[in-house]
């Protein structure tokens, strides 16, 4: 679902998974499982043999209680602005966002 909403945003602002320069997780209580399947959709959605640098890391909490994962990156494209986003213009002609995905309530 973060993935998703990565390329959503990426659309919005007329780029593409190709644009991204840089890309970081972070991960409430990461394991080994969610590692590899983190790395896998990551992989499926960068359309490509060689995505962006990126960390991936585990940890214990992030900023709101009820977020599980943030992706943290960005795209280097043509400056636009694009309303009601969770992205900005980091500086001519590149974007900084952040996605957000929620943990599951059990």
């Amino acid at each position: 679902m973060a993935f998703a909403k990565l390329e959503t945003a990426l659309a919005a602002a007329g780029a593409k998974p190709a644009d991204l320069v840089k890309l970081n997780h972070y991960v409430v209580g990461l394991n080994h499982e969610e590692l590899v399947t983190l790395r896998e959709v990551r992989d499926r959605v960068m359309h490509e043999d060689r995505p962006p640098p990126s960390t991936q890391a585990g940890v214990q909490d992030l900023f709101r209680d009820d977020v599980q994962l943030e992706i943290v990156g960005s795209a280097k494209k043509r400056q636009r602005r694009v309303p009601q986003a969770d992205f900005w213009p980091a500086s001519s002609g590149s974007w900084t966002f952040v996605i957000r995905q929620e943990k599951s309530k059990h």
